[in-house]
């Protein structure tokens, strides 16, 4: 089956509170998604062959038939909660227990515009034991809607690891973004441009810099094109017209005006001084 994020419509089926003194040494499968929430201590944490140090804050997702184990000896404490990410088994509503051996999943899901999930999800967020705490709470107690409850609880959280995801992409794109202007830095290069070559309006590539920098893709450009600027002057003999175009200005003149308006000097000046 394959879904929007947007379509997700979640159903817990157990969540609970499990101590150091619960461990699952030997490799296991299940047939539903999974999820850990670390809060005290660290674990040893293996997923799919994967090992990590889970400590707190740390989350973790796991897809259906993924093989993962806590070994002994960890000193963790985390939250475990079985659920699914539609409503289609919502009538399965007891926890459905783990495998020794690999065997058919409940079911597969792709979330088209998250592919990552088809995979483990590692994430560490804060502020959000209180929904862990309210689901665990829930299902011991089973007052009346206690699953409805839960469910929004559980809502909640994806929001929040989709958003650390979406986060952790803008991050990288801006990363890369800074990494090709560094790189074409000598060319015409216009919003526009950078836009196209990374599949994004060169509008909202710009927004997201701003966000993530402080600056405009033009400012960040004319600040890195200054400091090549200025390393040739202090470090060459090269003549202003030729630094002008060693660092990709359209024009002396437009050098001139940028690099007076971001050093109070003129290139000539700043040279001598």
């Amino acid at each position: 089956m394959q879904i929007y994020s947007y379509q997700i419509n979640p159903f817990v089926r157990f969540s609970g509170y499990r101590t150091n003194s619960t461990s699952m040494s030997k490799k296991v499968y299940a047939r539903d998604e999974r999820m850990f929430y670390f809060v005290k201590g660290e674990a040893k944490f293996e997923i799919n062959g994967t090992p990590y140090t889970a400590k707190c804050g740390d989350l973790f997702i796991i897809p259906p038939m993924t093989p993962y184990c806590i070994p002994d000896n960890n000193t963790a404490e985390y939250y475990l909660v079985n659920f699914d990410y539609t409503m289609q088994y919502k009538h399965i509503a007891r926890a459905i227990p783990v495998h020794t051996k690999k065997c058919e999943p409940l079911y597969a899901i792709e979330i088209i515009d998250f592919p990552q999930f088809k995979n483990e999800i590692s994430v560490n967020i804060k502020a959000v034991e209180q929904y862990f705490s309210a689901m665990t709470d829930l299902y011991k107690n089973k007052p009346i809607y206690f699953r409805c409850d839960m469910n929004a609880y559980f809502t909640l959280i994806l929001s929040s690891v989709f958003r650390k995801i979406i986060n952790k992409k803008s991050d990288k794109n801006i990363s890369m973004i800074i990494d090709y202007i560094n790189s074409h830095y000598i060319e015409n290069l216009t919003n526009e441009e950078i836009g196209k070559f990374f599949n994004y309006h060169p509008n909202y590539i710009n927004r997201l810099f701003v966000r993530k920098t402080g600056m405009t893709l033009h400012k960040y450009l004319i600040n890195y094109r200054v400091e090549k600027a200025i390393n040739l002057l202090d470090e060459t003999n090269m003549s202003i017209s030729e630094i002008a175009v060693k660092t990709g200005w359209p024009s002396v003149s437009a050098f001139s005006n940028y690099f007076k308006k971001s050093t109070g000097y003129s290139p000539s000046s700043f040279r001598v001084k």
